[in-house]
């Protein structure tokens, strides 16, 4: 499980570069889901608003 979450992170870092990079000017086609998917990168195992889902963001953990 660790080893296809670090291989999806890794996609979804080069996803992110190659969008920074190609579309410099035409940033508004991205501008709702970059910063989720920042947000996403950016998250540590003890993070305290944690992001669970991209296609529905106010998704949260209910475990106690």
């Amino acid at each position: 499980m660790r080893k296809e979450i670090k291989r999806m992170k890794i996609y979804l870092q080069r996803i992110v570069r190659d969008i920074k990079r190609k579309w410099e000017g035409k940033k508004d086609h991205f501008k709702e889901i970059m910063p989720l998917a920042e947000r996403l990168l950016n998250q540590e195992k003890k993070s305290k608003e944690k992001l669970y889902s991209l296609c529905h963001p106010e998704v949260e953990c209910i475990s106690i």
